[in-house]
């Protein structure tokens, strides 16, 4: 609903759903985790700040906590943590959270999962934030092989890669010598 212009109906609608997970499943169910987790990357940006510093800051740990650390509703809620962080510009507390996440997604599903590509995605970016732009480059250009390979070269999130692989490769060559 987000990228339909209907954000705000898309998070109440999201919240309804959340809610009712939890009166009826329970706070610790999978279903009501990963229904925070998803509400936790679509949340306004004015709201997602206080709820990472509240309420869905334990998120991750919690889903770990009922469900293990390689299970899909916590892996999902730690990518999902790690993008709001990135969305609140907070690169320096995004970094090793969005590298522990792309690293576990590649150990529990591979090189090519989807879910990989999207965790090195934001790796990438939050390297890129931070300065370190001949990892970023080097991982993004990764990322976009790989989407090539499975997704093909029309697919919007190939394009998006290699979109986004040669604006830091543009940085790399606008950097003064050294």
């Amino acid at each position: 609903m987000q990228q339909l212009g209907h954000a705000a109906e898309g998070v109440t609608l999201l919240q309804r759903a959340t809610d009712g997970r939890e009166r009826v499943l329970g706070k610790e169910h999978p279903l009501t985790l990963q229904s925070r987790a998803h509400l936790l990357e679509f949340l306004p940006i004015t709201d997602l700040a206080v709820e990472v510093d509240g309420a869905m800051m334990p998120l991750p740990q919690e889903c770990a906590l009922h469900l293990g650390p390689d299970h899909a509703v916590t892996l999902g809620s730690r990518l999902s943590y790690a993008f709001s962080l990135v969305r609140l510009g907070r690169f320096e507390a995004a970094v090793e959270d969005a590298r522990q996440v792309a690293q576990d997604y590649e150990r529990c599903h591979g090189p090519n999962y989807a879910l990989t590509l999207s965790a090195q995605f934001l790796y990438a970016r939050v390297l890129a934030a931070l300065g370190e732009l001949e990892p970023a480059v080097e991982l993004m250009a990764l990322v976009a092989h790989r989407r090539e390979q499975s997704l093909g070269d029309q697919h919007p999130y190939t394009a998006r890669s290699y979109e986004l692989l040669e604006e830091l490769r543009a940085k790399v060559a606008e950097r003064p010598a050294d």
